[in-house]
This record gives structure tokens, C-alpha cells and sequence, in this order.
């Protein structure tokens, strides 16, 4: 492997920080796959994923209409699943993902109810805790399974103004993005418990504000007004957990990967020194075109959800296609690409990045009728994925390789001993879950004459 070059810096708080200097000449990593399992025929949205220590994979399925369950199989090859609509213990309202502890329990956010159920590996309901120090304006949380038994979290989006007059049947909200904090979550008590861990770069705008007021609440005659702000490109909060507890994140524009210990202090950076990419005027109508071709899909798939009450809400459909049609028009823009545009870890702490695709479009950016840039269900994020070049590393700032965009596939999942996981979609649109082990070597050399 290429060398590379240790520089030694202080923080301004005088913590020790060792900044790596990683070589930029890629170095080209093969892969293989070999298949154990696949979970078919019986999904129906795959929104989360996770594996336990003892090899057992969970699959988040959200069913629609609040409905939402867990689906397990053992690394014997074991089927097991739990969940279900109710407002008994262990029973959902509105949830629609979970997250896979180390030692096998699940643990299920249910904003509805404003508890999170958590499950032991059986499937059988163990404990519930009420989300009361978790913000009530909290929208959108990612969640990720500390290695050594605990949750973290970040905001995505928040609701910082809600407000519902019932004698002009009338409700308003202001959704903006989140903070970019990671955050601990203790879900053992009565009470969960939030407490703050770390924080990333917050840029000096809001990647994206949206404000409706929606009118006719029980008459019957829905309508909506409002109005929707975004800035492209801004670069995203992106992490994931280390053994020992600590995590990698990334959180500019350019490619400087943060190793963050257990206490939350940054101890080292790796840098690549890839090129950048400036937005150009050229960029910026390509991007506004994709969009809006997003955003065409999307409310043609929210119409014919609709079905037979279409004729209620297309009003409030139609003012939220105008309302996002105009935010992409007056849509800001950063001054260039993010190089970076996903991070997954793996068991052994590997470090795996997703550079931005060639097309310069990263695949969380498209545009949706609730006027901002949410995670989308696991199962659309990596079918949206375009090929892109795959850098791995490991935490203490090694270059261990690049794998190609043409043979990179980028997991849904990463387990113990080389376990991952990918989300496909059968010829049905139905989605199909593949388990197996990855492994991952220099490229044999090409025979030559």
C-alpha cells in the first residue's frame, strides 16, 4: 500500500489531534460475494436492516398504514418476526423502522405513541420507554446500534412551529432542518434519555425550510399554502459507529473523514486531496431538471396511493407540487459538490466510503413533497443509487483501497465476520433481501502479451 504522511496538530482546546494525509492516486480493490440466504416473496418496504454479534439479521418491514413488523433469521437459517398495530405493550401506532442492538434485541421508535419498544432476540416484548426527554418537534431521527450495547442518534429534521386552530379548522407548521448533533439515547428506564455526544460542522444556512398552513380539517375540502426553501449541496452529517464506541463522520465538503473516540473528542482526520468540483451554472439547470423530474414521479406515485380518495386531497397535492416546483426554482446552491456522499462501518472497524457519482448528483438529494431532503426509506435510497467509487479505510488511517464504480455495490447492512446485507426488488417490484459474506482483495494483475 501506498505510504502515507502523519502530521500531528492541536485543536484549539489543546486536545491532541492527528491529522493523516492519505495518498490520491487510487488503488484498486476487487470483491466477491457469496450468497447464504435471501428473504423473498413476503416484504413490502424494507426500511431498516441490522445484524446482532450472533450473525442474526432483522429486517424492518413497513407494511403502510402505520403497520410495521420485524422479520429475523438466525445465522442457522431460523425464521422469526414480531410486531404489530395496537396500543397494547409491544404494540405500534406509527412506526416504521427499528435498530438492531449487538446482543440481539430490537428496539422499535414509535413517535406516535412516543415510546420506544424494545424486543429480545426471540421476538418476545420486554420493556418500553416514554420518549419524554426526546424533543416533541423531532421529525426525522437516524439511529444507529452502538457496538457495545447503546444507541445513537440524529436529528433530521424538526418541527419548531405547530400550531391548529379548531374553529377555522386550520393547522400550521414550520419544519426546518435538524441540528447537526449526534446524540445518546438511553432507552433502559422509564424515561429514555438524550444526552448530547457529539456535534458536526453546522454550515451558516439551512439546507432546507418548509411552512404550510392546511385549511379544512373535518369539512371534508382540504387545502394547503405555504412555501418551501432549499440549498443544494450543502454538505451532510454523515457517520457511522466504531468498535470501542466511538464513530466516523463526515461533515464538509471535502473529503476529511473524523475518528471520533468513545468520550466524542475528534482524535484523528483523514484527508484525501481529490479533486473538487465547482457548481457551475451548466450543474445547477442539470440538478433543477432532475428534480423536478423527481418530484413528477413522486406525485404521480402519492396520486395513485390516493386511489379512491384522490378527489380529497388532490387540492392539497396540487398546492404541494406547486409549492416544491417554485422551491427548486429559487433553490440555492453551495459552492461545490461534497466529495463525499455516504459512510458505513464495518465490525472491524473498517471504514467504508461512498464517494459522490460521477454525475456529480448525490443519491439522498432528490426532491419530496414534504419540502426537504429526509433520508428515504432504506429500500428506495439504495435502488437509487448510482454507481460511485468506493474508498476503504481503516480508523487508524490507513488506505486500504478503492473498489471501482463498476463493481462497487454499496451494503444496506454490514455484519460480524464479513456479514452484509443488499436490498434488491424482484421483477414483481417486490423487494428481496440478500445475506452473505463480502470479501474484499488487492486486484490480480491483468494478463498482458
Amino acid at each position: 500500500m501506498a505510504a502515507f504522511l502523519l502530521v500531528l496538530s492541536v485543536l484549539e482546546f489543546g486536545v491532541p489531534q492527528e491529522v493523516v494525509n492519505l495518498p490520491v492516486a487510487d488503488d484498486p480493490l476487487c470483491t466477491g460475494f457469496d450468497e447464504l440466504f435471501r428473504v423473498s416473496g413476503t416484504l413490502t418496504t424494507v426500511s431498516s436492516i441490522g445484524f446482532d454479534r450472533f450473525g442474526t439479521v432483522r429486517i424492518g418491514d413497513a407494511m403502510g398504514a402505520g403497520a410495521f413488523r420485524v422479520v429475523g433469521v438466525t445465522a442457522a437459517g431460523d425464521r422469526f418476526e414480531f410486531g404489530r398495530l395496537g396500543q397494547g405493550p409491544g404494540e405500534f401506532a406509527g412506526a416504521t423502522r427499528f435498530v438492531a442492538l449487538a446482543n440481539g434485541h430490537s428496539v422499535v421508535p414509535d413517535y406516535e405513541r412516543g415510546v420506544f419498544h424494545e424486543f429480545e432476540p426471540n421476538g418476545r416484548f420486554r420493556h418500553q420507554a416514554r420518549m419524554d426527554d426526546l424533543s416533541d418537534d423531532a421529525l426525522d431521527m437516524i439511529y444507529r446500534a452502538d457496538r457495545s450495547g447503546g444507541i445513537l442518534g440524529q436529528y433530521r429534521a424538526m418541527r419548531v412551529r405547530s400550531e391548529q386552530d379548531t374553529s377555522a379548522r386550520t393547522t400550521t407548521r414550520r419544519t426546518v432542518e435538524g441540528p447537526r448533533d449526534v446524540v445518546r439515547v438511553n432507552v433502559e428506564g422509564v424515561l429514555a434519555r438524550v444526552s448530547p455526544f457529539a456535534s458536526g460542522w453546522t454550515p451558516p444556512r439551512l439546507a432546507f425550510t418548509h411552512d404550510y398552513t392546511m385549511g379544512g380539517l373535518g369539512t371534508g375540502s382540504l387545502t394547503t399554502e405555504g412555501a418551501a426553501s432549499r440549498v443544494a449541496f450543502l454538505p451532510r452529517l454523515l457517520w457511522d459507529v466504531l468498535p470501542g464506541g466511538g464513530i466516523a463522520m463526515s461533515d464538509s465538503s471535502g473529503y476529511a473523514i473524523k475518528i471520533l473516540d468513545g468520550s466524542g473528542q475528534v482524535v484523528r482526520i483523514l484527508r484525501r486531496a481529490l479533486p473538487r468540483q465547482p457548481i457551475t451554472a451548466g450543474f445547477q439547470r442539470a440538478y433543477r431538471a432532475r428534480e423536478l423530474d423527481a418530484l413528477e414521479a413522486e406525485m404521480t406515485e402519492m396520486r395513485q396511493r390516493a386511489g379512491n380518495q384522490l378527489a380529497l386531497v388532490e387540492d392539497v397535492l396540487s398546492s404541494q407540487e406547486a409549492m416544491q416546483e417554485a422551491a427548486i426554482a429559487t433553490m440555492e446552491f453551495a459552492d461545490e459538490v461534497p466529495l463525499v456522499d455516504d459512510l458505513l462501518t464495518a465490525w472491524d472497524g473498517t471504514i467504508w466510503i461512498r464517494r459522490m457519482p460521477e454525475s456529480g448528483f448525490p443519491a439522498d438529494g432528490s426532491a419530496n413533497p414534504g419540502g426537504h431532503n429526509l433520508h428515504r426509506v432504506l429500500q428506495t435510497n439504495q435502488m437509487n443509487k448510482p454507481a460511485a467509487a468506493i474508498d476503504l479505510l481503516n480508523p487508524g488511517g490507513q488506505y486500504l483501497g478503492t473498489i471501482p464504480a463498476t463493481q462497487a455495490r454499496w451494503p444496506a447492512a454490514m455484519g460480524p465476520d464479513g456479514l452484509v446485507a443488499f436490498v434488491e426488488v424482484d421483477e414483481f417490484d417486490v423487494p428481496v433481501v440478500l445475506v452473505g459474506t463480502i470479501s474484499v482483495s488487492a486486484c490480480e494483475p491483468t494478463a498482458t502479451n
